[in-house]
């Protein structure tokens, strides 16, 4: 069942097609973004992973950069500073391609990576995708973002939360099971939605 809040509006092309199937969409966005993930792993990282990778510099960047670990005990330290370089790798990697703990790059990969497209448990960027995550375009279990689609919370311009009983959208225009929406929402079955393969 679809509501404005506000009569008399006109809904945004965006929010109209959201409106009329905001799944598909959500699946699409998905997809796209672990399209992208492999594509730059396999294209980016296993070509500059051997180890002539290291000696060649494009434009003053080492093509990859691997940050150096001794072992204290058990707990791995660096022998390095952080890594930076075309394809970087450590705890703190900086690059075009950066994948580690706390990466900063165009594509980000880690536990907490920051970038333009970024991959994580709790990632920030333009583009993000993980567990809790915020961007323009974000997609997870928690987001926030200008569009954001969340399996428990969804909180943006354009929200979706599609968890059945327990997804939350609040946002200017909403779409989900429990919503708050400023100027649009649309409260989704909950059989619709539990009848559906989840992604």
């Amino acid at each position: 069942m679809s509501m404005p809040t506000k009569r008399g509006e006109d809904l945004p092309y965006l929010a109209r097609r959201l409106d009329a199937d905001a799944q598909r969409i959500r699946q699409r966005m998905f997809f796209a973004s672990m399209i992208s993930f492999w594509l730059v792993m396999g294209l980016v990282v296993s070509p500059a992973s051997g180890n002539w990778a290291a000696s060649v510099e494009v434009l003053g960047w080492p093509l990859l950069a691997v940050a150096e670990f001794e072992l204290d005990g058990l707990m791995p330290v660096l022998a390095s500073d952080a890594s930076f370089g075309w394809v970087s790798i450590g705890i703190r990697p900086a690059g075009v391609v950066a994948l580690g703990v706390q990466p900063t790059g165009f594509f980000a990969v880690g536990l907490a990576p920051i970038g333009v497209f970024s991959f994580g448990l709790v990632a920030l960027g333009l583009w993000s995708w993980g567990c809790v995550v915020a961007g323009l375009v974000s997609l997870g279990t928690i987001s926030a973002g200008w569009m954001s689609f969340g399996t428990r919370f969804a909180a943006g311009w354009f929200a979706l939360a599609d968890a059945p009983r327990k997804g939350r959208s609040i946002g200017v225009y909403a779409w989900g099971t429990r919503v708050s929406g400023l100027r649009f929402q649309s409260v989704r079955s909950r059989k619709m939605v539990e009848g559906r393969v989840e992604v």
